[in-house]
């Protein structure tokens, strides 16, 4: 199948799991991701809200709060297909936005520093043993990851059933590093820890 075909079919069997199944596995997610060495060292990160069913990372922006950590969440153009990042300190703060999902609101000022996050955590339709994922097809990953530093960890979360062995890819794809689902935690690669080092589209 090529991606779009992808897509329609783990969007579709996403839409049937059941929202218990949804709030188990991504307890278990969130638990597995609190324990990792570089989650206890991250400062900065950049969540996401959950829609159609994504995995639901709320219970870990609590445990970073509660940590003292700095946790963004995107704010997406949907004329531009851009995203930028805001901090948020409250799920209260939110507003709908782009496509209905909570996000920032339109005052928000606490732009990220993109240089300086340390994780972000990317949802995403399909994902495959060797870190590439099929998002959307929005581009807004797309056009955001090549924005940030070399250093920066690009964690992928999804339902084991997501994964698959091999995923049709493009040249612009970029390939993450870490992908968590509620059965394992795959390291496909570390950051170069380059600072201010900018990334760059793999051939």
């Amino acid at each position: 199948m090529d991606k779009r075909e992808l897509r329609q079919a783990y969007l579709s069997r996403r839409r049937e799991m059941s929202l218990d199944a949804v709030k188990r596995s991504s307890l278990a997610i969130c638990k597995d991701i609190s324990s990792t060495a570089w989650f206890q060292r991250s400062k900065r990160l950049l969540m996401y809200m959950p829609i159609r069913r994504e995995v639901d990372l709320r219970p870990l922006m609590d445990v970073a709060w509660r940590k003292g950590k700095t946790v963004y969440l995107p704010k997406a153009d949907p004329v531009t297909h851009a995203m930028d990042a805001y901090a948020v300190h409250s799920l209260d703060e939110l507003k709908a936005g782009a496509y209905g999902i909570l996000e920032p609101p339109a005052d928000a000022t606490k732009e990220a520093d993109l240089e300086k996050l340390d994780c972000v955590f990317i949802p995403g339709v399909v994902f495959d043993r060797q870190g590439y994922r099929i998002g959307y097809g929005g581009g807004y990953y797309d056009r955001f990851l090549p924005r940030l530093t070399s250093s920066t960890l690009l964690i992928g979360v999804a339902y084991a059933w997501q994964v698959v062995e091999r995923i049709p890819r493009d040249a612009y794809d970029e390939p993450l590093h870490v992908l968590v689902t509620e059965k394992e935690v795959l390291t496909f690669s570390l950051p170069t820890f380059t600072k201010h080092s900018r990334r760059t589209r793999p051939e």
